[in-house]
């Protein structure tokens, strides 16, 4: 079954999700189910396995990703007469697996951004300039080509993402609509422009020196060696330290900064591009408790009896 679904259904999805399914597939799920006949398999025994995962130390969401694969495998095998399409042929749809996590990402502030953008070369000062002010994903930001920069419509065209060495397409269809770029961020990608050696409109935005401009940047290496030591000398996070950080924390802060400064939800979700606000408020705004005390307090204030 799993080889049927990646053959027909996984070419389907974007590069990037496509590749977290085949990941998956051959370090959890395959190991532990290939030997198995599909149809027998019982819901709690799959529980169990998620269990077990959870144990060894695999995040919650992570699993709920396992868990979500394996019911596109059963759904895929139903739909194409491998297996009958009775709910009972699919065990998937009565395993639960807890899909909350309880990561909690280190947020950036303005000031801190400049602090750590302030300490960059060109290149990598122009990435996290536009990481912060847009909450662009790594990998569409090092998509970009030159042609994509609409200067005069003051607006970022998301056409491909550059992820695991492969150019991509976005990750859903929201993804792709236009990001707005003010005008200060104008400045500075134009600035950047007339300082690359590549500024043809085939060109990358954000080109690997070391591979001549014929490819981007890679995010992970870039984040390792630039990103993470300023963060450090701008006090965001602890030297040694050994938590999750990089490029996707200016995404998580720019939701939370505006959201926190009382920007419309929907004005963040557009800028985001996210298909449902829920996903926004979900998973990108995380509240300051003095933003909460602030709160309680005017609500206090209406309560407060009369002496």
């Amino acid at each position: 079954l799993a080889n049927s679904y990646q053959k027909f259904e996984v070419p389907r999805l974007a590069h990037t999700t496509a590749y977290a399914v085949r990941h998956n597939l051959s370090r959890y799920i395959l190991p532990r189910w290939s030997s198995h006949v599909a149809i027998e398999l019982r819901p709690l025994d799959i529980e169990a396995w998620f269990a077990a995962l959870q144990e060894q130390g695999l995040a919650p969401p992570t699993i709920s990703k396992l868990r979500a694969i394996m019911q596109q495998i059963y759904r895929h095998s139903q739909r194409v007469g491998l297996i009958s399409r009775s709910q009972e042929a699919n065990p998937v749809s009565f395993a639960r697996a807890r899909g909350k996590s309880n990561y909690k990402p280190v947020l950036i502030s303005p000031h801190q951004a400049f602090h750590i953008i302030e300490q960059l070369k060109p290149l990598e000062r122009t990435l996290a300039f536009l990481s912060a002010a847009t909450g662009l994903r790594i990998s569409e930001s090092l998509g970009l080509k030159w042609m994509d920069i609409d200067f005069a419509g003051q607006q970022i065209v998301v056409k491909r993402t550059w992820i695991q060495g492969k150019v991509g397409r976005p990750k859903t269809a929201a993804s792709a609509a236009a990001v707005p770029m003010a005008e200060t961020l104008a400045t500075a990608m134009s600035a950047w422009k007339k300082e690359t050696p590549y500024s043809g409109e085939d060109d990358w935005v954000f080109p690997s020196l070391r591979k001549k401009g014929k490819q981007p940047r890679e995010g992970a290496i870039a984040a390792a060696d630039y990103l993470r030591p300023a963060a450090i000398k701008a006090g965001v996070i602890p030297e040694g330290f050994v938590g999750r950080f990089g490029w996707h924390n200016f995404r998580h802060s720019i939701a939370s900064t505006l959201i926190n400064d009382g920007e419309n939800v929907k004005v963040v979700q557009g800028l985001l591009r996210h298909s449902r606000v829920e996903v926004t408020l979900n998973l990108y705004c995380h509240s300051a408790s003095a933003e909460g005390l602030k709160a309680q307090e005017r609500f206090a204030m209406v309560l407060r009896p009369n002496k």
